[in-house]
């Protein structure tokens, strides 16, 4: 899960479950950048990473997604130009 905090006072203004359905950002690996609908979530019973199917026909680890809305992004990520 993803909690939305508001600072400076850390009150929590609301919570963003990796669940089916939920707009996620990829963080790292190979579609790195990329915002996509979660499938859903393979959890694992062994020492293999668990896996997290994205509505756009690809699936990464678990650590690798961030969950940043539910329809539509509810975080704000600044683009940067590459130089």
């Amino acid at each position: 899960d993803v909690l939305k905090i508001a600072l400076p006072s850390q009150k929590v203004m609301s919570d963003l479950p990796l669940s089916k359905g939920n707009l996620a950002m990829v963080i790292d690996g190979a579609h790195v950048g990329e915002l996509s609908p979660v499938s859903r979530v393979d959890v694992t019973r062994d020492a293999k990473p668990n896996q997290v199917k994205l509505g756009d026909g690809f699936s990464t680890i678990k650590e690798y997604v961030f969950v940043v809305g539910t329809k539509e992004p509810v975080i704000t990520i600044p683009e940067v130009i590459a130089v």
